[in-house]
């Protein structure tokens, strides 16, 4: 390891899980993140990528808006470009959602496709949710 002297190296050399967790679940608390909340993951993908960026943009902005309008709390990452940025010559970006309410959030995007099919995103793309990612390469 280049951090030898990280409190997490010397937890697991010492086998400690019980420090280890406390600090871990401290940190989760502090930043929201599971298991205080839970995560949804939006990919979009598409061949332009200028366009692509745009749309993942407006999607973030409409997700917003949406939710406060339902009064979901909501807290959006990104868009950023996915791990696998280009693959097979299709671009990709993906938005991650924190929320407390993943029951509620979950309606809302039904009803928004009910209303709006694929929540707005032109057809030359592709969109992917994710609810509880356990790899989000």
């Amino acid at each position: 390891t280049y951090y030898p002297d990280n409190e997490i190296i010397s937890d697991a050399a010492r086998q400690d899980y019980a420090t280890f967790f406390a600090r871990e679940i401290a940190q989760r608390r502090e930043h929201n993140f599971p298991p205080f909340v839970r995560l949804a993951n939006v990919e979009l993908s598409g061949k332009v990528e200028d366009d692509l960026s745009r749309e993942a943009q407006s999607l973030a902005d409409r997700i917003i808006t949406r939710a406060k309008s339902h009064k979901v709390p909501v807290e959006v990452l990104g868009p950023a470009p996915c791990p696998h940025y280009f693959l097979k010559g299709v671009f990709r970006r993906h938005l991650l959602i924190k929320s407390g309410a993943m029951v509620r959030l979950s309606r809302m995007f039904a009803e928004w496709e009910a209303e709006e099919p694929k929540w707005g995103v032109p057809a030359a793309m592709k969109i992917r949710l994710d609810v509880d990612p356990v790899d989000m390469m």
